[in-house]
C-alpha cells in the first residue's frame, strides 16, 4: 500500500497542507491542462466525533470494537496530531477566527506578531488577483469553496494582478516566518501562478531543465520546492504514521530538492535570526505506524 492510499485511508482530513497545495490546486493557470494534479485531501477535522468506546491501539481482538474509517478519522490520537500540526499550518480550524476581520484589524493583529493574520491578508491579496471579495480570503486557506478550489486564471496576468501576487507571497513569507511554517507551499504556489520556472528562479540551468522530461517538470515547480524546504526547516511537520526506513512524503520532498531547499530554509533560519526570533521547533509525532492503526478498521468483510 503506498503512502497516498495510507493517509487517504487513515489520516483524511489531518494530511499536511502542502498535500493541499501541490500542482496548483487552489487555483490554475488556464493552459495547465498538461501539469499532473494531485488530488487535495480533506481539511483538518474541527471536532472528534464522540466515541461509544475508546478503542485504543493493539485493541483489535474483540471484532466489536474496530472501526470504520470515519470513526478512525475521529480518534483521539489523530484529533492530537491534529491540534499538534495546527499552528503551523494556514488551514488549520485556527484560522477560522479571523472570518469577517477587515484589512485594518488583520494589520492590527500583524503588529502582534500574528501568523494567521499574516496568512489571511497574503489571501486576500490572492482574492484581489482574482477579482474576488476579500471576504473570501478565509474560506480559501480553509478550503471550503470549490469555486475557489478550481478557479482557472486567464493570461498573461496584467500588471496589477501581477502585483497582487507578490504581495500574496510576501505575507505568506511572513507568515511561515512568523511560525505557520507551511505557508511557504503558498509562497511556492504564487511563484507558479505568476509562471516563475526554476530556471527563472536560478535553480536550474535551462539546458538542463529542457531535458527533463514532461512528468518531471511538473514536479519541479516551486509549490513542491517550497514545501521541501517546510519540510527541510521542521521534519517534524511530518505526520507519525510512516515507519520504513525513508520517511514519508514531506521527506520525499526534502530528499528530492535538497540542493535548492537547503539553501532556502538556511536564508529562513537566518532571516528569523534578524527578526529576533529563535530556531523554528515542532513538536515530534508520537501518533503509532500505520500497520498499529490499521489493526484498528474494522474489516470491510465483516460488514
Amino acid at each position: 500500500m503506498n503512502r497516498r492510499t495510507k493517509l487517504a485511508i487513515v489520516t483524511a482530513g489531518l494530511a499536511i497542507a502542502a498535500l493541499l497545495l501541490v500542482s496548483g490546486i487552489l487555483g490554475e493557470p488556464e493552459d495547465s491542462a498538461d501539469k499532473e494534479a494531485i488530488t487535495p485531501v480533506a481539511n483538518l477535522p474541527q471536532a472528534a466525533a464522540p466515541l461509544e468506546e475508546d478503542v485504543g491501539v493493539g485493541d483489535v481482538a474483540n471484532p466489536e470494537r474496530c472501526l470504520s474509517e470515519g470513526l478512525l478519522e475521529t480518534h483521539p490520537m489523530l484529533m492530537d496530531e491534529a491540534e499538534r500540526l495546527g499552528p503551523y499550518l494556514v488551514n488549520s480550524d485556527s484560522i477560522a477566527v479571523y472570518r469577517n476581520l477587515t484589512e485594518s484589524e488583520l494589520l492590527n493583529l500583524v503588529d502582534q506578531s500574528d501568523s494567521g493574520a499574516m496568512a489571511v491578508l497574503g489571501a486576500m491579496h490572492v482574492m484581489r488577483a482574482r477579482g474576488l471579495p476579500e471576504s473570501k480570503a478565509v474560506p480559501y486557506l480553509l478550503l471550503e469553496d470549490h469555486d475557489l478550489l478550481s478557479f482557472r486564471y486567464s493570461f498573461p496576468h496584467t500588471e496589477e494582478q501581477t502585483r497582487q501576487l507578490e504581495l500574496a507571497a510576501d505575507w505568506f513569507y511572513k507568515s511561515a516566518l512568523h511560525g505557520r511554517v507551511m505557508a511557504l507551499v503558498n509562497v511556492g504556489h504564487q511563484l507558479d501562478m505568476m509562471r516563475k520556472k526554476p530556471v527563472d528562479l536560478g535553480w536550474v540551468s535551462e539546458e538542463s531543465y529542457e531535458q527533463l522530461t514532461r512528468a518531471e517538470k511538473s514536479i519541479f515547480n516551486a509549490a513542491n520546492v517550497y514545501q521541501a524546504a517546510a519540510y527541510t526547516i521542521a521534519p517534524e511537520l511530518e505526520i507519525g504514521l510512516f515507519d520504513d526506513e525513508n520517511g514519508g512524503f514531506g521527506t520525499m520532498f526534502a530528499q528530492r530538492f535538497a540542493n535548492i531547499a537547503e539553501p532556502i530554509a538556511e536564508e529562513f533560519g537566518a532571516e528569523r535570526r534578524r527578526l529576533g526570533l529563535g530556531p523554528l521547533t515542532v513538536p515530534a509525532s508520537d501518533l503509532p505506524p500505520f500497520e498499529e492503526l490499521k489493526k484498528l478498521l474494522c474489516d470491510p468483510a465483516d460488514k
